[in-house]
């Protein structure tokens, strides 16, 4: 690829990052009640409950958090957690936020 192909590559990724950003924005105050169309939340924590165990673990990292859901349900298993997210509109809404301010 020349300079220019990088240049418009650069472009098109911003391009879509502004739109998802812009989306999430939107969306972000009704995230949970959208995401339970999807898929129920009780089988979706069943799921994570199965996945993590009994035992209490070190670190707990929930990468693409949104809301902070994960955290705030199984964050006490944990010796430390955190939640990372490109979008932090998501955080101003949710459950982890409410619970650490």
């Amino acid at each position: 690829m020349d300079e220019r192909d990088c240049k418009g590559l650069d472009l098109v990724r911003q391009a879509r990052q502004d739109q998802a950003a812009a989306y999430f924005e939107r969306i972000a105050p009704r995230w949970d009640q959208l995401r339970s169309l999807y898929l129920a939340d009780p089988a979706v924590e069943a799921a994570v409950e199965q996945v993590l165990g009994e035992e209490p673990f070190q670190l707990l990292v929930d990468l693409g958090t949104g809301s902070g859901r994960m955290l705030a349900l199984f964050g006490a298993k944990a010796k430390a957690s955190m939640g990372l997210d490109l979008f932090t509109e998501h955080a101003e809404h949710g459950p982890a936020q409410r619970r650490c301010s």
